[in-house]
């Protein structure tokens, strides 16, 4: 039971790491190109890291710690002389799709292509939905209008548009996953320190870019 335990503890510090990685990586370069390619490409990896971690430990709790893992490394930035919002507004983001992800997570591992489908568009529109919800309470709080709550056209375009070009690349990671999993699994050992590794690489990447 320890060992279960400790090993649990170690994939979700792995998995959470790697997102952690792809969120100061990834996620910064796409800073610099129009906002919604962030939401757009974003989701569709934290979909597929967390199908591949349920796959690995059968566990809804380890994918909700994988979550707050990725979110943990992006507070890093917090300590940093940069404008907060951009901090907690991806962080945000991260526990609303972990949340919404984990609800459907073995609907997308073990349910037919049409029922993942579903399942899958309905959690990109309904965190879509969520944030902006989230952003609209900060407006109250500071007085900012995001662009994506300018207007009811703004609204509906990040909700319906990009949720759904956001979806498609989803479902379509998702099954990629699949051909690389025999690889993944052959070449990568997931460790104590492959796991510290991988942690210590993600708050050296987010401090630093």
């Amino acid at each position: 039971m320890k060992n279960n335990k400790l090993s649990l503890i170690i994939t979700v510090i792995f998995f959470g790491a790697v997102w952690g990685i792809l969120e100061a990586t990834l996620g910064y370069a796409l800073q610099f190109l129009p906002a919604f390619f962030s939401g757009l490409i974003m989701f569709p990896i934290a979909t597929a890291i967390l199908t591949k971690a349920y796959q690995r430990t059968s566990s809804q709790k380890a994918l909700l710690m994988i979550g707050l893992v990725a979110a943990a490394i992006k507070s890093v930035n917090l300590f940093m002389p940069i404008y907060h919002w951009r901090t907690i507004n991806p962080m945000v983001a991260i526990i609303l799709e972990t949340l919404l992800i984990t609800a459907v997570v073995m609907i997308i591992v073990k349910r037919s292509a049409p029922q993942q489908l579903i399942a899958i568009f309905g959690v990109s529109y309904a965190w879509r939905s969520l944030y902006l919800l989230y952003m609209g309470a900060q407006m109250l709080a500071t007085g900012f209008v995001h662009q994506d709550i300018s207007s009811v056209q703004h609204m509906a375009t990040f909700i319906l548009i990009y949720g759904s070009l956001s979806a498609g690349l989803a479902f379509t990671m998702v099954h990629l996953s699949h051909y690389f999993s025999a690889v993944f699994n052959r070449r990568i050992q997931i460790n104590p320190i492959t796991a510290f590794i991988t942690l210590l690489l993600a708050v050296v990447l987010t401090l630093f870019l």
